[in-house]
């Protein structure tokens, strides 16, 4: 099969290898500080820090920033799940991923975390065709969604209950390039609404929230 992506504005992008986990670690540092920078020009989150527990990169695994009297274990999403809709009934444009790894986390070793989802959908078209021998490659899916930029937060209880409902649900979702993976990427994600979650911030010239 072969994936394409477009911008809003019509342009093709060509998106990094999903599987070099390095690199995407690189990037979400990255993503971290101007998470910062953005919500301290928005006046979003005061008081928001890095969490001095990963100083010198150690406990590279501790939550990215402390806010208040808890910690807030942020998550980027900038890639639509284009097809969520057919495999899980949940629009494209409200879909994002948690690793069920991050709920253990939560469960276990930092009870008073907060997911944060920094949700800015950079692709908003998607175009999947399959090989023919010897005719022009057959179109099966032609997707195109509304553009999304929000903050989102789930607290612990919230967290929990938004698994329990994946689980019933059945929208965990395996990623079929990751088995036998060997570079600690996650081999499988829980599929969930972001409308389950609180609302924080919505970017104003979005178009408002469809009503679950």
């Amino acid at each position: 099969m072969d994936k394409r992506f477009f911008k809003a504005d019509g342009t093709e992008l060509l998106l990094h290898d999903t599987e070099d986990k390095n690199w995407w670690l690189q990037w979400g540092e990255g993503k971290e500080k101007a998470f910062k920078t953005f919500c301290e020009k928005q006046s979003i989150l005061p008081g928001l820090d890095f969490n001095p527990e990963r100083a010198g990169g150690k406990n590279k695994g501790a939550p990215e920033f402390v806010y208040k009297d808890c910690y807030l274990d942020v998550k980027v999403q900038n890639q639509p799940f284009f097809e969520s809709a057919k495999l899980y009934k949940i629009p494209p444009r409200y879909a994002v991923t948690l690793n069920w790894s991050d709920v253990r986390d939560v469960r276990e070793k930092y009870q008073e975390c907060v997911i944060i989802y920094w949700v800015n959908w950079v692709p908003v078209k998607y175009i999947k065709t399959a090989p023919r021998k010897t005719m022009p490659p057959r179109e099966v899916a032609n997707i195109t969604i509304d553009s999304l930029h929000g903050i989102w937060m789930i607290d612990p209880p919230k967290l929990f209950k938004l698994e329990e409902k994946a689980i019933k649900d059945g929208t965990l979702h395996w990623y079929l390039r990751r088995f036998g993976d060997k570079k600690g990427n996650a081999k499988s994600s829980y599929v969930i609404d972001i409308r389950d979650a609180d609302l924080i911030w919505l970017d104003p010239t979005c178009k408002p929230l469809e009503t679950v």
